[in-house]
């Protein structure tokens, strides 16, 4: 819950204006719990979610980050430096990705910068696109880091210096065909070895007969909780007060109703 909350409302984020992904082999059994006390109404459990982080690396695009520190203030900063070393570390990622077989077409470079102001702990990451930097593109830089700062922590301070921490330039190898496929296909849904069981939902519902059912079982119509979606790799948990259905993705969706 704490995590949830440090890389949401802790940024100026409301957490109930998202749905929540559930991965792995227990996220689905808590996720509903931690919807409810987000405020967020929505939960998607997507195929394979137990594999998630194994389909994540077979789909993924090559990818190459090269990061070094740089510790200098936006008012006493060398621009002919800062382009110098962001050149480097473009000519590092894509020498990387060339390494890895894609042509000159193929590769894609992105840069960006850790930026805060002077004296300030927390740092934010924001894209540097255009390069090499001029007097009026560092001007806009922070202002973007202004406006960033200001959305996440609530303030800007336009008296203060900004300062870089860090310069990083990312490498990437387009594919001619897209890695990720339209859809995943589970080439079996074994049925569950019972088709109920009593669980416990709580002191304010407390132990319920609950219908344990495999994903492709949901389908597209709307199944009240409780319900315990099982699975070899994961087991999904859809509390009452919610309902669970399918979507054209296979994705477990699951809405609260009260």
């Amino acid at each position: 819950m704490r995590a949830l909350s440090a890389v949401s409302s802790e940024r100026g984020l409301d957490p109930a204006r998202f749905p929540l992904l559930a991965f792995g082999g227990n996220g689905g059994v808590h996720v509903c719990n931690l919807a409810e006390a987000l405020g967020s109404k929505r939960v998607l459990v997507p195929p394979a979610a137990g594999l998630f982080s194994a389909v994540g690396l077979l789909f993924a695009e090559t990818e190459h980050q090269c990061i070094r520190a740089y510790y200098n203030a936006f008012d006493e900063l060398d621009l002919a430096d800062c382009n110098a070393a962001f050149a480097a570390l473009t000519d590092e990622a894509e020498g990387l990705v060339a390494t890895d077989g894609y042509a000159p077409g193929q590769r894609r470079i992105a840069c960006s910068a850790e930026l805060k102001y002077v004296g300030q702990n927390t740092a934010l990451p924001l894209p540097v696109p255009a390069l090499p930097l001029d007097t009026s593109g560092l001007a806009d830089l922070a202002e973007a880091f202004a406006v960033a700062h200001e959305a996440t922590f609530g303030y800007r301070s336009d008296g203060e210096s900004v300062q870089f921490v860090s310069l990083k330039a990312v490498g990437r190898g387009a594919s001619d065909a897209p890695r990720i496929p339209d859809s995943i296909a589970l080439k079996r849904d074994t049925p569950p070895p019972a088709a109920a069981r009593k669980a416990y939902f709580g002191p304010h519902h407390g132990w319920i007969e609950t219908p344990v059912v495999p994903r492709m079982a949901l389908g597209d119509s709307p199944k009240k909780g409780p319900l315990i979606v099982e699975e070899y790799d994961c087991t999904t948990v859809v509390r009452p007060g919610w309902t669970a259905t399918l979507d054209g993705w296979s994705n477990i969706v699951i809405e609260r109703t009260d």
